[in-house]
C-alpha cells in the first residue's frame, strides 16, 4: 500500500515511517495540511495518518480536501486532544479512525493489517465477479463465432468475432491481478446462482434464437464488467467491445435470417417438432438453395439482337442458376429499368440475380447482390451500401486476390479468365486450370470459373475445383439461348457426377449440388 503520514512533528513522521516500511509498504511524508493535499493528489494513497493540529491548514480542513480528491483514501486522524465533538465531526467528514496520542505502534500495525484484510476481501469479491462475467462473455462469443464459421461459412464475420474474443482475453489479463487473480477467486460449486433455472433453455428453437440469446449474454456480461471496472479506473475499452457486440449481433442476425429463409429451415423444424415433441431443439443440417453452378452473364451485344429480358428468360428456362446483368454501355436509368424486370423474373423463377459492378443499382432494383471487379468498389463499401444480407462476388486473377476477397468477406469469387476470352476487350491473359486448382485448395468460399468456357471444358474445370461456371457467349451467342444453356447444364451435371469424391463425398460440391437438385 501507499501510505501518507502527515504531522508537523518530524520525530512522529520518522517513527511511523520506520514501522510502516518494516511492514513492506511505501511511505510518503508531509508536514502541514497544504503539503498533505498536494501529495495526496499526486500519489492517491490507500491510507493516511494525519494530525488534526497543523500549520498552514488544519487536519480537519485537509481531510475534507483529501476526500474530494479520492473517496477511496482511508484517513486515520491523530490528536492528543480528542473530544466527542471532534470525533463526531471527523467521522462525519469521512475519517476512517481516530487515534489518540501517544499511541502504541502495535495499534498502527493492527490498523494497517485490518485495512489490508478488508481491501483483500473487496478485491476477492471484485475478481470473482469479473471472472464469472468474463467467462460468460467469452463462452457466448465462442458460440456465435462457431455459428458464423460452420453454419454461415462467413469468414469475415467469424474473423471479427474471434478478434473480439481475443481482445477480451487481453483486457482480462491487463486488469489488476490479471487472469490468475480472477481464477483464484472462482467458487463454481458454491455459487448461489449456479442452479437457477434458465428461461432461455426452452426458447432456443433454432439457430437464430440461439445466436440472439448468446449475444444478449455477451452484452449483459460486458455491461457488468464495464460498470465494475469504472470503480477502479476507465472502462473505455470494454464499452467499445460492448458496442462492437451490438453491431455484430445485427449483422449475424441478418445473415441468419437470410440463411433460414433460403433453406426453409423453419418449415423443416416445424415438421420435426410435431414428431419429436414441443421441447426438442432440432438443428439438423439442411440443404442450401443458393446455387452457384451455372451463371449466365447478360450482355446484349453478344445475343444477336435479343433484349436483356429475353436473354434472362431464355437462360432461366435452360437451367441457369444465376443471372448476372453486365451491360457496360447502359445508362443508370436503363440499368434500373431492365434490372427491375429481371429481378421480378428471377424471384418468380427462384434463381439468383446479380448486378455487375453497380452496388447502387443492385440495391435500387432489389437484386440479390453485386459482382465486383478488382478496380470497382471495395467489399466493405459495397457491404455498407447493400447491407449484410446481400451477396457480394469478386473477380480474382491470382491466389493473393482470392485470399484477400475471402478475408474481406466476399460470398463467392470469380476465377479467370481460364481460357482465351473474346467477350472482353482488355486482352486478359488466361490464368489456366493450375491456378484454379491452387485457389480451390486454399479458398473456402464458392469459386465460379469464368473466361472462354465451352461445354467441352466443363469436366476439367469442375475437376480443378470450381463450384460452378460463368459464361457469356457459350450461352447467349447461340441462336437458341435456352438450348445452349440446357446443354451447359447437362454437361455440368455429368461433370458433377464424374467428380464425386469417394474419400470425402459429403463435403464434395458436386454431391451437394446433386442432392439439392434431384
Amino acid at each position: 500500500m501507499n501510505i501518507l503520514v502527515v504531522d508537523d512533528q518530524q520525530n512522529i513522521c520518522h517513527l511511523l515511517e520506520i514501522v510502516i516500511k518494516d511492514m513492506g509498504h511505501t511511505v510518503i511524508t508531509a508536514h502541514d495540511g497544504i503539503e498533505a493535499i498536494e501529495k495526496a493528489s499526486q500519489t492517491k494513497p490507500e491510507l493516511m495518518f494525519m494530525d488534526i493540529r497543523m500549520p498552514r491548514l488544519g487536519g480537519i480542513e485537509a481531510l475534507e480536501k483529501v476526500k474530494e480528491i479520492s473517496k477511496k483514501t482511508n484517513v486515520v486522524m491523530m490528536s492528543a486532544y480528542f473530544s466527542e465533538e471532534v470525533i463526531s465531526e471527523v467521522k462525519q467528514k469521512g475519517a476512517y479512525f481516530c487515534l489518540a496520542k501517544p499511541f502504541d505502534m502495535e495499534v498502527i500495525k493492527t490498523i494497517i493489517q485490518e485495512l489490508q484484510e478488508k481491501e483483500k476481501g473487496k478485491d476477492y469479491l471484485f475478481y470473482r465477479l469479473l471472472d464469472a462475467n468474463f467467462n460468460r462473455a467469452r463462452e457466448g462469443l465462442r458460440v456465435v463465432e462457431e455459428t458464423a464459421r460452420f453454419i454461415l461459412n462467413n469468414f469475415e464475420l467469424t474473423n471479427r468475432l474471434k478478434n473480439l474474443r481475443h481482445e477480451l482475453s487481453r483486457l482480462q489479463e491487463e486488469l489488476p491481478g490479471g487472469y490468475n487473480a480472477q481464477l483464484k477467486s472462482r467458487q463454481a460449486y458454491t455459487d448461489v446462482g449456479a442452479d437457477f433455472p434458465s428461461e432461455a433453455k426452452d426458447t432456443r428453437r433454432d439457430y437464430l434464437h440461439l445466436v440472439i440469446a448468446n449475444f444478449k449474454r455477451i452484452q449483459e456480461a460486458l455491461r457488468v464488467i464495464e460498470e465494475y471496472i469504472k470503480l477502479s479506473g476507465p472502462a473505455a475499452k470494454i464499452k467499445k467491445m460492448r458496442f462492437a457486440a451490438y453491431s455484430l449481433e445485427q449483422e449475424a442476425v441478418n445473415y441468419l435470417e437470410k440463411f433460414l429463409v433460403n433453406l426453409n429451415i423453419r418449415q423443416e423444424m416445424a415438421a420435426e417438432k410435431s414428431q419429436d415433441g414441443p421441447n426438442t431443439v432440432n438443428m439438423l443440417p439442411v440443404k442450401r438453395k443458393l446455387d452457384y453452378s451455372l451463371c449466365v452473364i447478360i450482355d446484349h451485344k453478344f445475343a444477336n439482337g435479343k433484349s436483356p429480358l429475353e436473354i434472362a428468360r431464355a437462360a432461366i428456362s435452360g437451367g441457369a442458376s444465376i443471372i448476372q446483368l453486365r451491360e457496360k454501355e447502359f445508362t443508370t436509368r436503363q440499368l434500373i429499368e431492365v434490372g427491375r424486370e429481371i429481378a421480378r423474373l428471377a424471384v418468380e423463377a427462384g434463381v439468383t440475380f446479380i448486378v455487375n459492378d453497380r452496388a447502387d443499382v443492385a440495391l435500387a432494383v432489389g437484386a440479390d447482390g453485386v459482382h465486383l471487379g478488382q478496380e470497382d468498389l471495395k467489399i466493405d463499401v459495397a457491404r455498407q451500401i447493400l447491407g449484410p444480407e446481400k451477396i457480394i462476388g469478386v473477380s480474382t486473377h491470382n491466389l493473393e486476390q482470392a485470399l484477400e476477397a475471402q478475408f474481406q468477406g466476399a460470398d463467392y469469387i470469380g476465377v479467370g479468365p481460364l481460357f482465351e476470352n473474346h467477350s472482353k476487350n482488355n486482352g486478359s491473359i488466361p490464368v489456366g486450370l493450375n491456378l484454379l486448382k491452387q485457389i480451390a485448395e486454399e479458398v473456402r468460399i464458392p469459386k465460379i470459373a469464368i473466361g472462354g468456357i465451352k461445354t467441352h471444358h466443363i469436366q476439367e474445370v469442375i475437376n480443378a475445383g470450381a463450384d460452378g461456371i460463368a459464361v457469356i457467349k457459350a450461352a447467349i451467342n447461340a441462336p437458341d439461348i435456352t438450348a445452349s444453356t440446357a446443354a451447359l447444364r447437362v454437361e455440368l451435371e455429368k461433370a458433377y457426377l464424374n467428380s464425386l469424391s469417394s474419400k470425402n463425398i459429403k463435403n464434395n460440391i458436386a454431391f451437394q449440388w446433386l442432392i439439392a437438385n434431384h
